[in-house]
């Protein structure tokens, strides 16, 4: 029939990483999920199309959104998630232990996991309790706490910072846009690092601690920055659409990959020619380097598997063959002896309804 727009588009903007289904109430309300894949939320908003959307408390959706106008009867589909962190012991470059351990136990979802630099905590994005959040667990007695959250935006950690007294992470806490933020471990203070107006994500920082890497959109394309970890300027340091930068233990190698999925490179430090060494990662934090090696994830979920390979012999092998499905995060252990990532314990969508929707 021809359907053409009465005035020019309005964004509108969550505070989340994914946004989908968006449907129209017929009252001038549009609904819409947003939040990461397993832990959509459903939003609407408050004003039309121009209005902030506004969570709805107690809704969480895996995207799809039907009303019926006569009836009232929202239906929509809920994702119920159960992803906890597990680690495995490395007895040598290559091999590890095959049964895995308990890290963490929720009901909801933990994920990225990030080892502490002395190896006795592990920081890890969760959507426990319904809200997001970054948390830290010590890998001895398993005691948890909660560093940062928010009751919209999605929370995921970055890097701590090589003394340990702080942890970088990025959010979309503020007007939806990633932002870089930093949490002191002790206090738990949070400080944002960048004002602007682009997306900014997944900070590390270099092993000597002068020095915060991240991506960024701010040059109208994903780009690979890095900026004085005390402030200051950006300096541009790879112009190609990768993430998750590593330098290696030795001080020679800088490491990143695609985003969101694709292969895994490194490049000298002080500059110089990049070089691809992994064809594909099914998740860009899915990798682990040290010196001799990198440990890395292989095929997509439910499937993956994690593998080793050897920068002496460019030869590569499996290390470990979960029994469950995992989700392809991936960090190492300062002393190189464990590695962390999340398994899917439970994994299902269901049909739900809402009666009278206004």
């Amino acid at each position: 029939m021809g359907y053409q727009p009465t005035g020019p588009a309005s964004e509108v903007r969550t505070p989340a990483i994914m946004n989908a289904s968006p449907l129209w109430t017929g009252n001038g309300q549009l609904l819409l999920s947003a939040g990461t894949g397993p832990g959509m939320r459903l939003y609407r908003t408050t004003s039309g199309a121009g209005g902030a959307p506004v969570p709805i408390a107690g809704v969480v959706t895996n995207g799809g959104l039907t009303l019926n106008g006569k009836t009232g009867r929202l239906i929509y589909t809920s994702h119920q998630s159960i992803q906890n962190l597990f680690q495995i012991s490395v007895q040598e470059p290559g091999k590890s232990s095959q049964v895995p351990e308990r890290l963490t136990s929720t009901t909801g979802y933990d994920f990225l996991p990030r080892y502490s630099p002395d190896g006795k905590a592990v920081a890890f994005a969760s959507g426990r309790f319904g809200e997001n959040g970054i948390w830290t667990i010590q890998t001895q007695g398993t005691l948890d706490a909660q560093l940062a959250s928010s009751p919209q935006g999605t929370l995921a950690p970055g890097d701590w910072a090589p003394d340990g007294r702080s942890l970088v992470f990025f959010s979309t806490m503020d007007q939806g846009r990633w932002q870089l933020y930093r949490a002191a471990t002790d206090t738990g203070r949070v400080t944002r690092l960048i004002v602007d107006s682009a997306d900014d994500i997944f900070p590390t920082w270099s092993r000597d601690g002068k020095w915060i890497y991240f991506s960024s959109s701010r040059a109208g394309g994903l780009k690979l920055y890095k900026m004085p970890g005390s402030g200051g300027p950006e300096t541009l340091v790879a112009p190609r659409g990768v993430v998750m930068a590593q330098e290696s233990a030795d001080g020679h190698w800088l490491w990143f990959a695609d985003w969101p999925g694709g292969g895994l490179y490194r490049m000298p430090i002080g500059g110089g020619e990049i070089n691809r060494l992994i064809d594909r990662i099914p998740d860009a934090s899915g990798y682990a380097a040290t010196n001799k090696g990198v440990y890395y994830w292989r095929g997509d979920p439910p499937h993956a598997e994690l593998w080793y390979l050897d920068l002496q012999t460019h030869g590569d092998q499996i290390v470990f063959r979960p029994a469950i499905p995992a989700s392809p995060n991936l960090t190492i252990s300062p002393d190189g002896r464990w590695l962390c990532f999340p398994l899917v314990e439970r994994d299902s969508q269901e049909l739900m309804m809402i009666e009278n929707w206004k």
